[in-house]
């Protein structure tokens, strides 16, 4: 590869800020650059003015990969993010009906927990779950250990159910729920689980 080649798909990629859309579009660029490259090469020109004529042929890198940037960088589900605000906000509704926001107490617990789950939400929205596929045992793992944790060391029964209460934070079974889930996403993903 010249260094001209490699000097113009460098400035490509300097543009693109998603490293994952760089190896793409530098492997889209090369097989255009080998298609005018040999364009010119049918028309009798030497192989090193092609390969200069088809970097040229190219245009301008940097508005180049200003274009790709904005092609390919990441998008944000607006619509879902709206649906997900609101349902933290009708979360209120039924306090204010029946007049705990009176209760300063719960309102600020009721108002933290909100937060909370909105940033984490937020926070999970920023993980790539492809990376997560292949560690579905590891999930399954997960949920089981703290099902077994939750049965043989509770510390509280609530209305027959068992609570691991440790101040002011409670773990319930249903948080083995999500662990449960993840890892049959990560078997059914897994080319080795045929069933």
């Amino acid at each position: 590869m010249s260094e001209q080649r490699n000097s113009f798909l460098e400035q490509v990629q300097s543009q693109i800020k998603s490293k994952e859309a760089r190896a793409f579009v530098s492997a889209e660029l090369h097989h255009h650059l080998n298609e005018v490259k040999s364009y010119w090469l049918q028309k009798g020109i030497s192989e090193d003015q092609a390969e200069e004529k088809a970097v040229t042929q190219m245009g301008n890198p940097v508005s180049i990969g200003q274009s790709l940037n904005r092609i390919h960088r990441p998008k944000v589900d607006w619509t879902t993010l709206i649906l997900f605000v609101a349902a933290l906000l009708l979360g209120f509704l039924p306090l204010l009906s029946q007049e705990y926001m009176n209760d300063n107490h719960f309102s600020m617990y009721k108002a933290i927990f909100v937060v909370l789950g909105g940033v984490l939400a937020l926070g999970m929205m920023l993980i790539d779950y492809r990376k997560m596929a292949n560690k579905g045992w590891m999930f399954y793992l997960l949920g089981t250990a703290l099902l077994l944790f939750l049965t043989r060391h509770f510390n509280t029964v609530v209305d027959g159910q068992a609570v691991f209460k440790l101040g002011p934070l409670k773990m319930e079974g249903l948080m083995a729920i999500p662990f449960f889930l993840m890892a049959w996403a990560g078997f059914f993903q897994s080319d080795r689980f045929k069933m």
